[in-house]
């Protein structure tokens, strides 16, 4: 199914559409239904971790968040075509419960570490952590993609640095925002060109922009519509694609 098919069989006006991206201001449970089963390549995404941070989806109760990842995760799942990886962000502090449900849902391959060397009182003032938890796994059961991931990178250890709003302004509206080397990473070990790229909380946009730069097509949804504004005017930018 071409990216083309997928957007018009989902039926929904985006917030924003170019030829490499589409981007949908919803809840990503009401999104996720409407793309067609087995058509997405890879999912990339940054879920909430319900620790305060004042944006869409925080502050639920233990309950209310096991309920809400099940959804996403389930849902997520049913878009993806057999063997297709996933990449799903966690804190340290939910790592236990993240785990146990993506176990559940997907094939867990490993734990990938995201190191900062810049991190100390940016990621989190009081514990001075380092390194950020990346779970990674996959539909089904496919060897190839924990060979191709082991075979690129060599180790578990993604070092990239925080972003602040010294070094990107958009960070001081977005309290999350990923490095985009973080990102890129992730899309070139797990994906091929014109492939397809969903991230059900789309955040600032980096998913999309970074897939766009990459030849990878992509769906991003994010439920805050100062977020989607944000992504949008990333990803309409002209970006050099590169030939990889």
């Amino acid at each position: 199914m071409t990216f083309e098919e997928i957007v018009n069989h989902i039926g929904i006006k985006p917030y924003y559409q170019d030829e490499w991206c589409v981007i949908y201001h919803a809840d990503c449970r009401d999104i996720l239904p409407l793309i067609p089963d087995k058509s997405i390549d890879l999912v990339l995404t940054d879920p909430p971790y319900n620790v305060g941070k004042n944006y869409g989806g925080e502050n639920l109760s233990h309950d209310e968040m096991a309920a809400f990842y099940s959804d996403w995760m389930c849902l997520t799942r049913q878009t993806m075509i057999e063997g297709a990886s996933i990449y799903c962000c966690s804190s340290q502090s939910w790592l236990g419960q993240v785990w146990l449900w993506f176990r559940v849902i997907y094939k867990f391959i490993r734990l990938i570490i995201w190191y900062a060397e810049n991190a100390a009182g940016v990621m989190n003032p009081y514990f001075y952590y380092h390194w950020q938890p990346l779970l990674f796994g996959c539909k089904g059961d496919n060897p190839a993609v924990f060979n191709r991931q082991n075979a690129i990178t060599g180790r578990d250890v993604w070092e990239a640095n925080v972003l602040t709003s010294r070094t990107d302004p958009c960070t001081a509206v977005h309290p999350t925002r990923k490095p985009v080397k973080l990102m890129d990473n992730a899309i070139l070990i797990s994906s091929n060109r014109q492939q397809i790229i969903l991230d059900p909380f789309l955040g600032s946009g980096t998913t999309c922009y970074c897939a766009k730069k990459l030849n990878r097509y992509s769906i991003g949804i994010e439920i805050e519509e100062k977020y989607c504004e944000i992504a949008a005017k990333r990803c309409s930018q002209s970006v050099m694609r590169l030939e990889v």
